[in-house]
Order: C-alpha cells, then sequence, then structure tokens
C-alpha cells in the first residue's frame, strides 16, 4: 500500500489520490455516496468560513446566501443603507421546519427564574451609606462632571484634529476588510518553492497510523483491541469521564452488566492491564533521586528526546518548519515552562511540573489541553530544605536543586541540538531536525529562578533595581559571553566563582541547566507573561490603587448598576470583597474598569483627567498585547499606550498611593515590543495555559491516589490516560466518517476577529404575543407606528422621509399577535479543537422582558463605525403570512425583524478627551424616543453601554434600570476584541 493511498470509508478500500476522487465522482454504492456528499458539505461550510462567502448551513438551520439590504425606513431611503455584511458572514436562519434544528423552542424556564430571583435580591441588597451620594443624577453645571472643574467645559467631548486623524489611521489596519489584519504565510520545502530549504524530506518510511494498528492488531476492527465500539466508549468514558475505579469495579460487578454490554473486562484491573499492555503509549517516566544537604529527593522525568518524537509523529498534528540558510536542516524549537501549583487546599501538598512542547506546532494546538500538544517533561522536586538552617544556604541550595534536576532532563538535549536527529513525522516523511531551546515559559519567581537573578530585578536586562520605573531604564539582555565566563569560573575556586558572578549580576549556581546547551541565549529567551505580568501584576496594582484613591463604597456602588451585557459578568456585591483574584476575574474587571472611574470624584479636589487616562492607557496595553496578530501600527500602539500609563501615573503618586514604581513586573512589559518582534505574538506563551494544564497533569491525577506516595500513581494515572486519549485520535481517524476532525478541515489564515455567524433559533419562544404585550411587557411602545413605516419604506423605496410618513397613515395592521425571539446569538467554529466544526457562541443579545442586555450595533452606511449606530433591540419578531401576503404579495426576505430604539449616530456622538470613548445618549423627536423596524441581518454584535455616573453614583439607579433612568452614556470599548478592534 502506497503511503500516498486513500482508504474510502464507504468500502474500506484504498485508492490513489485520482483513483479516490474519480471513485467518489462515479460510485454507486450509497454509503460511497454518503461519504461524498458528507465532504461536499464540509467544504462548502468553510469555503463561506474561510472566504467569507455567504452559503446554505448544512443540518439543521439554514442561512441566507447574501444578506438583503434594509430598504429604509424614517431615517432614511435605501440608497442609505448597505447590504456589507460587515466581516459577520451570512445570517444562520430557519427557513422551513422540516429541516430540523439543534436548538429547541426557548422558552421561560425554572433556572431563568431563580437566576432573576437572586439578581434582583442582589440589586435591592444592603450597601454602605456613601454621604452625600444623590438619588437621582444632578443636572450638571459648569464646573461639575469627571474633572473635578479643573479644565474648561468647551474643551470636553472633543478630540483635537491630530488625534482624530492618528486614530482613524490606526483603525483602518485593524478593521481591514471585516476580518482585520493577517499574517504572512511561512512557506517551507515544497517543489513550488525548492529554495526554502527548511523541512526538507529525507526519505519516506511507514505511516505512523500503519504501526500503530499493527501493534494494537488491528484489522478489520478500529477499536481493537477491543471488541467492539460500545466496548471502547465504556473504556474510554470510565478513564477520562468515569469514576473512580472502585466505583467503576462495583458498577461492573453487578450481574448482567458485563454480559449485556458485551464488555471484554470485567473490573478496572483487567481494563488498566488491556490499557498498559495492548495501547501504545507516550514515553515512560523515571524515578531519580538527587542528595542534597544529607537527605534524598526524588523526582520524575521523561527523555526529552522521546517526548520530541511523540510529539513529532502525531498524526494530528502538521507542524511549520522555519527557514534556514543550510539544506535538508529543520530546526524544532522547545519551548519548555514550569510552575510549583497546590495540589490540596488545606495540607499543603504541591507539585512541580515542567512541560514540553515545540514551536513548530500552532499556538492554537499547543493551549488546547485535548489536542496532546504539551507533554509532561516531568516532576521536580517541591522540598523545601527545611533540614538547612541557614536560610542563605537554603536558597542557594534550592537554586542548585532546581538547575540539577534540569541539567540531567535536558541533558539529551545538548548532543542532539549539536548533530540533529532523524524524525518521522505521522506522514512517515524523515527529516533531520535540531531541537533548540527557543523559550522559557514562567512567571516571575521562575524567571529569576532559571536566569539565576536575584529578586527585584529584571529577569532580561541589566537594569539597576532602584531605576526600574524609566522607560529609558529597558535595555539590551544580558550579555550571555560574560554570563558564561563567569559561570566558568567555578574552576578557580568558591570565592572566584562567587566574585565573578557577583560582577556579572547573577547568583553562584553551580550546574546551570541550560549552560552546555547549543545556540541557547537564556535572557533573550525569557516570553512575555500576560497572565501574571499584566492581570495578575500591572492590572493588580492598578486596581489597588484605584481602590485606595476612590474608596470601595463608591467603586462598589458602580459595580453595581453597570447593565448587563454578553461578554460582562456583573460584580453585584462589588469587587472590594474579593480575595484571591484570579486571572479571570482580573481579565472581567478589566472590561468594565474605566466605567469605575469615568467621571469620579476624587480627594481634595484633584482632578480625575491624569487617573481616567492612565487607566485608559493600561486597558489599551493589556488589549493590544493579547492580539493573535500584530502589525508595525499595532506595536506603534501598545508603546504609545505604554508612554501614555508612564506620562500620567503621577496621579498616584500626588495622591499619597504611590512613592515609587519600581516594580519589576511593570519595568519587564518595556520588553514587550521586542520579544513580540522576536517571538511572535505573546498569546504564544502565555502561562494561563500551563495553569490549565495543572488541573488535568497535576490536580486530576493527584486526585485519583490514595494520598500516600503519591508521585508514582500519578505518572502511572497519567501514562493510561495518555494512552486513552492517543487511542481516541487514532479510533477517529480510522473512522473516518464524519468531516468534523482536524484532518478534515482546512484551517483559515490567522485573522485579527474570527468569522462570525448570526444565528437565530428554529422556533420562536412565543408564537402568539398580543400586539398589548409588545407595546408594554417589551417596551415597543411605538411598534404599530414603526412597523407602518417599514413597511410604507419597503413598498416605496423612493419616497423621502416625509412621504414615507405620509403613506405609513394608511398601512392596515391585518393581525393581532405576532411570534416572538428572546435571543440572537453570534456563532463561530473553533477550528483547531477535536471538533471544528462545533459552533461556539461569541455573542449575544436577550430581549426577554426579564434579561435587558439587549444593546446592539447595527450599520447605517459602510464599514467605518462613523456609519454604525446604536440601538435597543425590545422585540425580534416574524410577521405573519397573512402580512406577508398582503404587504408584500407573498415575496419577503427577512425572515427574523427587530424593533430597534435609537441612540446618537458614531458619526454625531463626542468622544471624551480623556477616557477616550464615545458618549452618546437617546434619540428623541417631540419628548418621543425615535424608534424604528429592521432585519437582523443588519445587526452586528452586541455592545455595552455604562451611564454617565456623575461624581457619586445615585442611589436609586439600579443595574435593571440603568438604561432608562440615566441621560447619557459612554460606548465601553473593552467588552470584547470585536468592539475593541472595530468601533475602536
Amino acid at each position: 500500500m502506497s503511503p500516498e493511498s486513500q482508504r474510502c470509508s464507504g468500502c474500506d478500500k484504498f485508492f490513489t489520490a485520482h483513483g479516490y476522487s474519480s471513485h467518489l465522482l462515479q460510485t454507486r454504492d450509497p454509503l460511497c455516496k454518503a461519504v461524498y456528499e458528507e465532504l461536499q458539505r464540509a467544504h462548502a461550510i468553510y469555503e463561506r468560513l474561510i472566504g467569507g462567502e455567504a452559503g446554505d448551513h448544512v443540518g439543521d438551520l439554514e442561512m441566507e446566501n447574501e444578506v438583503v439590504p434594509f430598504e429604509g425606513d424614517v431615517f432614511g431611503s435605501a440608497g442609505d443603507y448597505d447590504d456589507d455584511l460587515f466581516g459577520q458572514g451570512s445570517e444562520r436562519e430557519d427557513l422551513g421546519e422540516e429541516q430540523g434544528g439543534p436548538e429547541e423552542e426557548e422558552g421561560p424556564s425554572e433556572l431563568d427564574s431563580e437566576e432573576e430571583i437572586a439578581q434582583d435580591d442582589l440589586e435591592t441588597a444592603w450597601e454602605p451609606i456613601r454621604e452625600g451620594a444623590p438619588v437621582e443624577i444632578p443636572a450638571e453645571g459648569p464646573g461639575e462632571g469627571g474633572e473635578g472643574g479643573a479644565e474648561d467645559p468647551a474643551d470636553e467631548g472633543r478630540l483635537e484634529d491630530d488625534e482624530i486623524a492618528n486614530r482613524r489611521s490606526a483603525e483602518q489596519v485593524i478593521i481591514g476588510d471585516g476580518h482585520g489584519i493577517k499574517p504572512a504565510r511561512v512557506v517551507g520545502y515544497n517543489d513550488k518553492y525548492p529554495s526554502s530549504a527548511a523541512g526538507c524530506v529525507l526519505a519516506r518510511g511507514g505511516l505512523q497510523d500503519g504501526k500503530y494498528r499493527a501493534t494494537v492488531g488491528a484489522k478489520a476492527n478500529p477499536w481493537a483491541p477491543f471488541r467492539s465500539k460500545l466496548d471502547w466508549e465504556v473504556a474510554q468514558w470510565a478513564k477520562l469521564r468515569g469514576a473512580g475505579s472502585t466505583a467503576f469495579s462495583d458498577l461492573l460487578a453487578i450481574d448482567g452488566v458485563c454480559e449485556a454490554l458485551k464488555l471484554s473486562f470485567k473490573n478496572s484491573d483487567q481494563l488498566n492491564k488491556i490499557i498498559d499492555n495492548r495501547l501504545p503509549g507516550r514515553p515512560q517516566f523515571k524515578r531519580h533521586e538527587v542528595l542534597i544537604g544529607g537527605e534524598v529527593f526524588e523526582y520524575y522525568s521523561r527523555d526529552p528526546l522521546e517526548c520530541l518524537e511523540a510529539l513529532w509523529g502525531d498524526p494530528d498534528f502538521k507542524k511549520v518548519q522555519s527557514a534556514t540558510r543550510r539544506k535538508n536542516i529543520t530546526i524544532v524549537p522547545i519551548i519548555i515552562s514550569s510552575d510549583k501549583t497546590q495540589l490540596t487546599e488545606f495540607r499543603g501538598k504541591t507539585a512541580y511540573p515542567v512541560y514540553f512542547t515545540i514551536g513548530n506546532l500552532p499556538k492554537h494546538i499547543r493551549r488546547k489541553p485535548s489536542r496532546q500538544g504539551q507533554i509532561l517533561l516531568g516532576y521536580l522536586p517541591t522540598s523545601k530544605l527545611e533540614h538547612i538552617t541557614n536560610q542563605a544556604s537554603r536558597r542557594r541550595c534550592m537554586s542548585n536543586l532546581f538547575h540539577h534536576c534540569m541539567q540531567h532532563i535536558v541533558k539529551p538535549l545538548e548532543r542532539a541540538g549539536r548533530e540533529g536527529i532523524v524524525l518521522a513525522s505521522g506522514d512517515g516523511a524523515l527529516r533531520r531536525c535540531y531541537p533548540i531551546l527557543a523559550s522559557y515559559v514562567g512567571d516571575y519567581p521562575e524567571q529569576i529562578l532559571v536566569g539565576l537573578v536575584k529578586n527585584g530585578r529584571c529577569p532580561i536586562c541589566p537594569a539597576p533595581p532602584n531605576a526600574l520605573q524609566d522607560l529609558s531604564s529597558v535595555l539590551e539582555p544580558r550579555d550571555m559571553e560574560s554570563i558564561l565566563r563567569a559561570l566558568n569560573a567555578i574552576d578557580k575556586g568558591a570565592a572566584e566563582f562567587a566574585k565573578a558572578c557577583a560582577d556579572a549580576g547573577i547568583k553562584p549556581v553551580q550546574c546551570v541547566f541550560w549552560k552546555n546547551l547549543p545556540f541557547v541565549d537564556i535572557y533573550s529567551s525569557i516570553t512575555p507573561d500576560i497572565l501574571h505580568q499584566l492581570y495578575q501584576g500591572l492590572l493588580k496594582h492598578l486596581i489597588s490603587w484605584i481602590r485606595a484613591v476612590c474608596g470601595d463604597a463608591e467603586i462598589d456602588a458602580r459595580c453595581r448598576r453597570l447593565p448587563p451585557n454578553h461578554c460582562i459578568r456583573l460584580f453585584f456585591n462589588g469587587i472590594s470583597h474579593l480575595s484571591r483574584v484570579t486571572g479571570t476575574e482580573h481579565d472581567q474587571i478589566s472590561r468594565f474598569l474605566l466605567a469605575l472611574v469615568a467621571d469620579i470624584r476624587l480627594p481634595n479636589g484633584h482632578s480625575n483627567a491624569q487617573l481616567v487616562r492612565s487607566v485608559r492607557a493600561v486597558l489599551d496595553f493589556i488589549n493590544l498585547a493579547r492580539y493573535p496578530i500584530h502589525s508595525t501600527e499595532t506595536l506603534n500602539q501598545m508603546d504609545n499606550a505604554l508612554q501614555a500609563f508612564h506620562a500620567n501615573r503621577g496621579i498616584f503618586v500626588s495622591l499619597g498611593v504611590r512613592s515609587h514604581f519600581n516594580i519589576p513586573k511593570l519595568h519587564t512589559i518595556g520588553h514587550y515590543r521586542q520579544l513580540i518582534v522576536h517571538y511572535g505574538t505573546a498569546d504564544n506563551f502565555n502561562t494561563e495555559y500551563t495553569e490549565r494544564l495543572h488541573i488535568d497533569l497535576a490536580k486530576d491525577a493527584y486526585s485519583a491516589t490514595n494520598f500516600k506516595d503519591e508521585f508514582p500513581q500519578m505518572t502511572t494515572w497519567l501514562d493510561r490516560k495518555e494512552r486513552v486519549m492517543q487511542h481516541g485520535k487514532y479510533v477517529r481517524r480510522q473512522l473516518g466518517d464524519s468531516s468534523n476532525t482536524p484532518l478534515h478541515v482546512q484551517k483559515p489564515v490567522t485573522s485579527l476577529i474570527p468569522q462570525r455567524c448570526l444565528q437565530m433559533a428554529k422556533h420562536p419562544t412565543h408564537r402568539a404575543v398580543p400586539l398589548s404585550e409588545i407595546q408594554t411587557k417589551y417596551g415597543a411602545t411605538l411598534f404599530v407606528p414603526a412597523l407602518s413605516r417599514f413597511v410604507a419604506q419597503y413598498q416605496n423605496p423612493t419616497f423621502s422621509k416625509a412621504q414615507v410618513e405620509t403613506a405609513s397613515h394608511s398601512v392596515h395592521v391585518p393581525f393581532a399577535k405576532i411570534a416572538v425571539f428572546h435571543r440572537l446569538k453570534f456563532v463561530c467554529y473553533d477550528v483547531y479543537g477535536l471538533n471544528p466544526l462545533d459552533e461556539v457562541v461569541v455573542d449575544s443579545i436577550h430581549v426577554d422582558p426579564a434579561h435587558l442586555n439587549n444593546i446592539a450595533e447595527t450599520p447605517a452606511g459602510n464599514v467605518d463605525i462613523q456609519g454604525s449606530c446604536i440601538g435597543q433591540v425590545r422585540c425580534i419578531f416574524t410577521l405573519p403570512q397573512i402580512a406577508i401576503d398582503r404587504w408584500f404579495s407573498g415575496r419577503f426576505s427577512h425572515r427574523h425583524l427587530a424593533y430597534v430604539e435609537w441612540f446618537t449616530p458614531f458619526s454625531k456622538a463626542p468622544i471624551d478627551r480623556n477616557s477616550m470613548l464615545f458618549k452618546v445618549s437617546r434619540l428623541k423627536l417631540r419628548g418621543e424616543r425615535r424608534a424604528s423596524i429592521i432585519p437582523v441581518s443588519l445587526i452586528r454584535s452586541s455592545i455595552h453601554l455604562f451611564p454617565k455616573f456623575g461624581p457619586q453614583v445615585p442611589t436609586s439607579w439600579t443595574s435593571s434600570n440603568v438604561l432608562e433612568t440615566a441621560s447619557s452614556f459612554y460606548v465601553n470599548a473593552f467588552s470584547d476584541r470585536f468592539i475593541y478592534s472595530t468601533v475602536y
């Protein structure tokens, strides 16, 4: 069988690539026809996903082939509107019941009622008395507002012309064609680009799946060594999702269970023997001992070259090679990360895992535990060496213990990095590869431990510890040659060694693990850490400073009164009571942090302008640093944000919160631009991914032990879990009966904003709601006049506004009830997941009267934000067939319509000069809110508004009523990346 042959899962025959295509086109076998149809459907979906082309969606929901342009309303004629999709993809709607749908009829549930009751209780709960807090917002007068009267009110709200020009030019780079900027492809070796030597194939070997099949003894049985599909799925459930081994054995011991299921095992022990003896696994753990201070400590590790072979040979992975100057050379960048983690809450049990991956894998795979793109390399000793009484000696011994163990673990990489090794990929291609340590991922304690740097100093550059607050202190990385000379001075004696290390600015450590690794500059390999440096570092400090300046009572009061949104978590108890705040919680707080200080009053009459600007600068830097792709413009914006923070940080000194800013984490972010240029975007190396691995590879493993002599049990449990996961991927590839697998999906080029599709439920939430309830319960008070104007404009697209208004009076509404929907969703695909065609909800708009996160952004022109408008969606509905027949002669393109109340268009909205946020208010005509009926397909996304609180937030406001009671709002730019990169 040729390595390039392809197996038809319908008839189980093998063909060449050309023969396989001909077979599928000409076959009469119904199973083969089903395979062909499945491939066609998958191809159609991803053509639309990658190219933005609208197409019919397979399965349960149908998407319109194209968005039909809105025909206009009282605000303008049809020519004022555009049918551009704005990067949203096509609207996914159902046009007939016969197609079915994964989403059933939405209706009020008991859970929703409980959540509403809990929210009401939290909104009305007791809160601290804030002296001087108004019941209602007072009218603003001269000198009032967010800047304490320190600046001329005439200057508020508008940017200078050059500022506007600079911001608009940056927007064009980010927005692009609606999907954001895209990277240049890195081209590996192939016939079309013969000058690129990277990844050149030396020879062809056998397919990895063929070797795996021979090992498990599979012939016609793809689930071997298990008897059947059910036998395998029970085993898989038991090891990945099931209860403990004892509970599983008790389940199988029930009379008739094993016989009814026809299982090949009768208890956990028999299942473990099948897994251990019949399933291929990843490299085995080995136990080692190290003697220090008269005591022996154990640690467990794997051979890194065997780990490399396992990753490189995984058929699920398609590697990306980097270009080199020599032929037949493939560089394999090694990425190692380490971090101590707590295994228990109270007993103080810890583990010290070390993780291993390669830079040839796309970052989207490396950060998904289910894809097994990272391997547990070992468990290091966690002892605090309390038997060594001298603290200085203890600290020195702990550093030596870490480096000694790591040196033993990575020893095989020294020779392989110099001479190279031949690796076989999943398709059998053999390449000469050179594994080189490229980056070390860790938090600040890990970085200074690896870099031999003293606490309080930068782990990258030799900046003085008392000058870290200055941007000019961001220097080039430490000189590796001088560091190596100091480390080699150990041969001259202890005193000379200590002096040489002190002169070089490092700690005297004997066995430095990276010392003999080829081509390694460890100080250039320290990577950005979004989790600990930004969220748990800079943002954590900023929040504590804001609380100290503004007071917890006022900050918490504002948190309780933020309106809801899909992307915003509401802290009804405030944020001051939170303890041990996680990185996820800091991310959630950052989305509305600017709302808490936008116009707050500072003590002693200080202007809050610098405070607002510093908060805006920090949030800009964090959001830009998290971009999955960068351009020169975005890096310049990131630098500008950092400079803006340093220019305005003095407010915290003036208010007595800080006396200096010599904080290593704050200094380290000054290196971000250089590190991103050298190693790629910061999300390549975020410790958030390794923190997630702690759950699967440390905490879950520990919970599966008897808590005595746990590490041998943990390594055995992990080995079995990896075998089962690896066999699961093999079974998926062998069956090949679904297009929803990684190998069947063509991955799109990474973009700033993934493709999003608008989706509606198949069935309405309520099928017949009286128009009186639409006007009262749903708040669509002008529903009938708005619908009449929509019909008149649709029937007469050339009419002027006055003519439309006149014609609307003659429109008769031939129905008394309509079907309504309570939710609108935006979904995208997780194309690097195990099930890449599964939809992920990334945004939604609730229009249930009990849920008020119904603020949406709608386009009123082209893709430029100046042509868009904000509206509050009061009702989503469908027209009865009787109305369609009467008004449109049965030809009406829009399945779903929305009643929207308008806010100030972006083109007319002022911009606050400090927060750089748009300020909007409701549009009114003769005292009534202006409203329209629009097609749902024109809605781009939800958008979060927060009110202009004033110096103190009124006590009568709540999260539920603030959109109705406040008169002026800011447009939140930080609710999610889509809004940040398109609106701002």
